[in-house]
């Protein structure tokens, strides 16, 4: 059908039912062109929007009471759908559920039953859920974050963690990984005593992707301008031609106005800072991982001829004493029994294996005074202590304050076998881990600028994970910037090239807890903050003949403005906030009619800037 068909220049009339919440049993209908005598509808209105569920409100004429209320109540499904005319098909506005009931006194006298609610997306914020999950790690050293765990690509993690949401009954979420083409691996997350809309939350900050429920009741994630076949997109313009679709078109009226901002105060920013909060220190060896059971079956010997290394990749940069933690402790089976200092090294990785020549960044003397006095003549449990007393040297053996790590690269904890005697040995606490791998080497022994050689799995070194820990102590500054931006406010300035319009962003979701989320985090967040923030003015465009619902995609067409006209860029925007109302509240007149015009307000971005 086109616009120039005069069915095109009608009003929406509304299809109200209500059912039980196993949307099994209709306790009502009231359809607009097949009109009832008595207890009919009288008003309806539905408020869309995209930051908000929608909500609806009903009133019907019950002056007789022969409305049958006990089952029009609180809890029930309301499903409200329009269309124009009866050669036409109805098409769904909203699933709701009532949350709301009572009488209004309408004009004349009459007694309205009124209802309101919400769409069943509600379901999100009634429902809590208390997780704190991370993506599995490598096994070599069960810290470093598998950046390729499939449970924690965004689609199937929303869907995992919504599967409450769909044993519920209410809306679903079954198949949302396979609805959706957001495949974005999110490092954690973490909501505790939350609700459900907090998950859909975290997603959305680290994803920039939109997380919605349709009006059949199916939870969709999907990024922006990217319709799924239950949605449509439209077309907003500024004069009629002759082959325009009256589905899908809209003529707007007045003087909209298109503003493109580059203010601060607009959340425009081309240089984005944000905090990595610091990390909880374990205070005692169970906290870094150290297991009874374990005892000593798992620990690992360093012997006057022998020692054992592990690879792992720093969580933060900069160290110092204190920072690194191991469980371990000291024995002697002869000879002396006074404690020794205890000396680890922090060495670079070299194909898989300590570097050798030039390989130590830093030598780490753990202090006597915190080991057991004596030492026993052979590894305890009880020998075994959070060790982190500790003093850092160079690879010249000259003390230093602190040292630095780059945390795109891997290291090895080396346990050397200086200050040892004869008879005496460091253990070094472990458990077990199908994947971990301890090295050993008895070949070229570690020096305090050299990692040694010959280094192998031996002595029972294939998984096992010595216990460990570097917790990231102190607060991390982050900064990520769009230099395209940056110029784009500052062009011809011969210095600089451009101007830095910087935030802090100081309301980082807490659920961001590691470095890989805070990256994506912060990239996400400068994808929209680097644009030009654009804002339209409320559109007053004509109905077409598909219901427009929130999230939709809009071209906007202008001849005048020359928005998506031939050799100009498309000019799109996605639909915000809207609302749809028939009849008069208070149940004025006798027939229900809907608005000739409705009023959106477009929601987009600035592309190709």
């Amino acid at each position: 059908m086109l616009t120039t068909d005069p069915l095109y220049w009608k009003s929406f009339q509304p299809k109200i039912e209500i059912k039980n919440l196993g949307n099994t049993t209709t306790y009502y209908t009231f359809d607009a062109f097949a009109d009832v005598t008595t207890n009919k509808t009288v008003y309806c209105k539905v408020d869309l929007g995209v930051d908000h569920h929608g909500t609806f409100e009903i009133q019907i004429e019950n002056s007789n009471q022969a409305l049958d209320t006990t089952n029009i109540k609180k809890g029930q499904r309301v499903i409200i759908s329009v269309k124009k005319d009866t050669t036409l098909t109805y098409n769904r506005l909203i699933s709701g559920l009532i949350r709301k009931t009572g009488y209004t006194r309408g004009i004349g006298g009459q007694a309205l039953y009124t209802i309101s609610g919400s769409s069943t997306a509600i379901r999100l914020n009634e429902i809590i859920t208390n997780i704190d999950l991370e993506a599995r790690k490598l096994a070599f050293d069960n810290k470093t974050i598998d950046i390729t765990d499939p449970a924690f690509v965004s689609d199937t993690l929303l869907q995992t963690q919504l599967a409450g949401l769909t044993s519920d009954g209410v809306i679903t979420a079954a198949a949302l990984a396979v609805n959706s083409d957001v495949e974005v691996f999110i490092p954690s997350i973490q909501v505790n005593f939350g609700e459900l809309q907090d998950v859909v939350n975290i997603i959305e900050d680290q994803t920039t992707a939109e997380v919605f429920v349709d009006i059949n009741d199916i939870v969709l994630l999907r990024h922006q301008l990217q319709p799924f076949t239950t949605g449509r997109g439209f077309i907003l313009k500024d004069s009629i031609e002759a082959a325009d679709d009256a589905d899908i078109t809209c003529y707007y009226d007045g003087t909209p106005e298109y503003w493109e901002s580059s203010f601060k105060s607009d959340s425009y920013s081309n240089q984005l800072y944000g905090i990595l909060s610091a990390e909880t220190v374990p205070s005692n060896r169970d906290d870094v991982g150290y297991r009874l059971d374990n005892g000593t079956a798992a620990s690992a010997a360093t012997t006057v001829t022998q020692e054992c290394a592990v690879k792992f990749r720093p969580t933060n940069s900069h160290f110092l004493p204190g920072d690194i933690i191991v469980v371990g402790g000291e024995n002697a089976s002869a000879g002396s029994t006074t404690p020794w200092i205890t000396r680890f090294r922090v060495c670079k990785d070299g194909g898989g294996v300590p570097l050798n020549v030039g390989g130590i960044v830093a030598n780490i003397d753990f202090q006597p005074e915190q080991f057991q006095s004596p030492v026993p003549s052979a590894p305890t449990d009880e020998s075994l202590i959070f060790m982190n007393e500790q003093i850092f040297f160079n690879p010249s053996n000259v003390r230093i304050d602190s040292f630095d790590l780059d945390t795109t690269l891997d290291y090895w904890l080396i346990a050397s076998n200086d200050n040892l005697a004869a008879s005496h040995q460091f253990n070094w606490a472990g458990v077990g881990k199908v994947g971990a791998i301890t090295m050993f080497t008895t070949t070229t022994l570690s020096t305090n600028s050299a990692g040694g050689s010959g280094w192998a799995l031996g002595g029972g070194g294939a998984n096992i994970l010595l216990i460990y820990g570097m917790p990231r102590r102190r607060s991390q500054a982050f900064e990520v910037a769009d230099h395209k931006g940056i110029s784009a406010v500052g062009s011809g300035l011969a210095t600089t090239g451009g101007n830095h319009i910087t935030s802090t962003l100081s309301n980082i979701p807490s659920s961001v807890t590691t470095i890989p989320a805070i990256q994506k985090y912060l990239v996400n967040q400068e994808y929209f903050m680097a644009r030009p923030q654009v804002s339209w003015s409320t559109f007053r465009v004509s109905v077409p003949n598909l219901p427009i619902l929130p999230n939709d995609p809009l071209l906007i067409v202008d001849s005048t403005l020359l928005f998506s006209t031939t050799g100009s860029q498309a000019v799109t925007a996605t639909t915000g906030a809207m609302s749809y109302e028939f009849g008069t509240r208070g149940g004025a007149g006798n027939s229900i009619q809907g608005s000739l015009y409705l009023n959106l307000q477009p929601v987009g971005f600035k592309t190709g800037y």
